[in-house]
C-alpha cells in the first residue's frame, strides 16, 4: 500500500518507522477493585485499556515494554499479547524487570498469569539478579530509555 505524502509523491507504508510505548501503572492493591477483576470499575477499565492500546496498535506503535509489575502492567501485558495473537502479528512485547523472584509473594494467581506472560513474550530482561534498595526506580529508566531511543 502506498500513502500520499502532503508535498506530493508517494511513500511505501512498510518504511514508515515503527514505534514504542511503555506500559506502567498502579499495583493491585491501589486500584479500587484490589484483586478482583469482576468489579464493574475494573471491567470499564480494562475495555478503556484494550481500546486504548488496540488504537496504539493501528498507529504503528509496535514495540511495548513493560516491568511486569503486579497489577495494571501484567493486564496491559496480557492484552498486548491478545492483540499479538489475534490481530498485530508484528507486535512486540518487551519485559524490562527489575529482578529474578520479584514475583515471590504474589498470590498463585498473579504468579501464574506473570509466568504465562514471560513464556510468550518476545523479550525478557532482567536487570539485576536480587532486589536492591533502587532496584525498581533503577529498571524503570533503563527501559524508559530503550523504548524513547
Amino acid at each position: 500500500m502506498m500513502l500520499q505524502e502532503e508535498i506530493g509523491g508517494t511513500i511505501d507504508e512498510s518504511t514508515l518507522e515503527e514505534h514504542s510505548c511503555a506500559i506502567i501503572g498502579r499495583r493491585s492493591r491501589h486500584p479500587p477493585w484490589k484483586y478482583d477483576e469482576s468489579d464493574p470499575l475494573c471491567i470499564q477499565f480494562k475495555e478503556m485499556l484494550f481500546s486504548v492500546l488496540e488504537s496504539a496498535c493501528q498507529n504503528n506503535i509496535m514495540h511495548w515494554y513493560t516491568e511486569m509489575s503486579e497489577g495494571i502492567d501484567i493486564l496491559g501485558a496480557q492484552m498486548i499479547l491478545d492483540l499479538k495473537e489475534n490481530r498485530f502479528h508484528n507486535v512486540q512485547l518487551h519485559c524490562i524487570l527489575p529482578f529474578k523472584g520479584q514475583e515471590e509473594g504474589w498470590p498463585a494467581k498473579s504468579q501464574e498469569r506473570y509466568h504465562h506472560i514471560l513464556q510468550k513474550a518476545d523479550i525478557v530482561e532482567y536487570h539485576s539478579g536480587h532486589p536492591y534498595r533502587k532496584c525498581r526506580s533503577d529498571c524503570t529508566k533503563k527501559y524508559w530509555i530503550a523504548w524513547i531511543t
